[in-house]
C-alpha cells in the first residue's frame, strides 16, 4: 500500500492503530474504494430474492500473461507474515505445475497484508458480518483479523493465487465480478472450492477447517465429476468459462446457471440469523436446485461411462450412482432448522427420467442398456 515493505508486525500494527482505519480507507485510491464498497455492499443485495445473473455476462478471461516466474523468498522473509506466505508458496510450487501458477506468480511478491485488532472490525467490515478476512484483487492486499490470522490466511492466499483483473472485471477462481459491483457470479462455488483447497493442503493446522462446510461439500462433489486436477487448474487460472464448458458435457447451460445462482444465494443466506419463513423457503429451493443438479451430473456421467465400457454392468452403474447419492445426503441442519433437499424417492425418479431421456443419445444400440 504505502511501500513500507520492511515494517515488522508491531510497527504495522502501530501504524494501523495510529490511522485508525478511517484514514487507511481515505488513502486507498478511488478505484480501490469503489471495489471495496462493491464487495461490502453486495452483502445487502438480494435480501429477499434469489440472486440471479445471466450466463451471457460470464466473460472469457483474456490470455494469461506471466509477468513474474519465481517467488522472491528473500523479500517475503522480511515481512511479518512471511512465514505463512512462504509456507504457502512452497506448497504451491510443489503441488501444481507452472502453467497453473501464472496468477500466483504475478501476485505473490507484491502481496501486502494488514492485520487489525478485532475491536476495529466495524471500521473496515460490518461488525455483524461473519467475515474476518478479505482479499482485495485491486491493490493485491489482504485485511485480516489478527485473532484469526493462522486460521484464515491460507484461504485468503488461495484467493490471491487465483485472482486477476482485466477489462473492468475481477476474475477470482470460479467467481467473476464487475469492479462497480453491478454483476457477480460464482461466489458460492468459489468460496467452497477455495476452502476445500485450504483444508486439503493446510487442514493439519488448527482452526483452518470449518469454514463454509456445506459449500465445501458441494465443491467436493462437483470436483468428483470434473476431476481434481482439471478443476484445480481451471480454478487457479480463474477460468469459470472453462468449468462451464466442462459441465456442458453433461447438462445444458441454463441448468449450470441455475446451479451457480443457487450456490451464490446459499453462500449469502444459509447461516444468516433471524431469517423470515419466506427466506427459508428460498433457501430450501436453492438447496434442491444445487443437489438435483449434482445428482444429474453424476447420473449422466455414469451413463456415459457405462456405454464406453468403464462401468462393466448394470450393477456397477447402479452402485456408482447410489454411492454419489449417499454423499449428497438428504438434509442439513442449521441451528434449530432442518432443510430437506433430497430423498431416495426423488433420486429414483430422476434416475429413471435421465436414463430414459439419454438412452438413445448415448447408446445407438438400445439393447446394450439393461433397464
Amino acid at each position: 500500500m504505502d511501500g513500507n515493505d520492511n515494517l515488522n508486525k508491531p510497527n504495522i500494527r502501530t501504524e494501523i492503530q495510529k490511522i485508525d482505519f478511517d484514514q487507511l480507507t481515505r488513502m486507498l485510491n478511488p478505484v480501490t474504494m469503489l471495489y471495496l464498497n462493491s464487495i461490502l455492499n453486495r452483502e445487502s443485495r438480494d435480501t429477499y430474492n434469489q440472486h440471479k445473473e445471466d450466463i451471457s455476462k460470464v466473460v472469457l478471461p483474456p490470455e494469461l500473461i506471466q509477468k513474474v516466474n519465481k517467488v522472491d523468498y528473500e523479500k517475503l522473509s522480511t515481512k511479518w507474515y512471511g512465514k505463512q506466505v512462504i509456507e504457502f508458496a512452497k506448497i504451491m510450487e510443489k503441488e501444481f505445475p507452472p502453467e497453473y501458477l501464472v496468477n500466483f506468480y504475478n501476485n505473490i511478491n507484491d502481496l501486502f497484508i494488514y492485520s487489525y485488532e478485532h475491536k476495529h472490525k466495524e471500521l473496515i467490515i460490518d461488525s455483524s458480518s461473519d467475515t474476518d478476512a478479505i482479499y482485495f484483487t485491486i491493490g493485491n492486499f489482504i485485511i485480516i483479523d489478527e485473532d484469526f490470522f493462522e486460521c484464515l490466511i491460507f484461504h485468503e492466499l488461495f484467493h490471491m493465487a487465483s485472482a486477476r483483473i482485466a477489462n473492468g472485471i475481477i476474475f477470482g477462481g470460479f467467481e467473476q465480478m464487475a469492479i462497480d459491483g453491478s454483476f457477480y457470479i460464482g461466489k458460492g462455488l468459489n468460496e467452497g472450492y477455495t476452502q476445500l483447497l485450504a483444508e486439503r493442503y493446510f487442514g493439519h493446522i488448527e482452526g483452518v477447517k470449518g469454514r463454509y462446510p456445506y459449500l465445501v461439500k458441494v465443491a467436493g462433489l462437483l470436483e468428483e465429476i470434473v476431476g481434481a486436477e482439471k478443476m484445480t487448474g481451471l480454478y487457479l487460472r480463474a477460468d469459470l468459462p472453462g468449468l462451464i464448458n466442462e459441465l456442458k458435457k453433461y447438462v445444458p447451460e441454463d441448468e449450470i446457471l441455475e446451479f451457480l445462482n443457487a450456490s451464490d444465494f446459499i453462500e449469502k443466506h444459509l447461516f444468516e440469523k433471524d431469517k423470515p419463513p419466506s427466506k427459508d423457503a428460498l433457501i430450501t429451493q436453492s438447496l434442491v436446485t444445487i443437489n438435483e443438479f449434482l445428482f444429474k451430473l453424476n447420473v449422466v456421467k455414469a451413463l456415459k461411462m457405462f456405454v464406453h465400457g468403464e462401468l462393466k454392468d448394470e450393477e456397477e452403474l447402479n452402485s456408482f450412482v447410489s454411492e454419489f447419492a449417499n454423499k449428497i445426503g438428504t438434509d442439513i441442519a442449521v441451528g434449530n432448522h432442518k432443510y430437506t433437499y433430497f430423498s431416495e424417492k426423488r433420486a429414483n425418479e430422476m434416475y429413471v427420467e435421465i436414463l430414459t431421456k439419454k438412452m438413445n443419445e448415448y447408446a445407438p444400440d438400445e439393447s446394450t442398456i439393461k433397464m
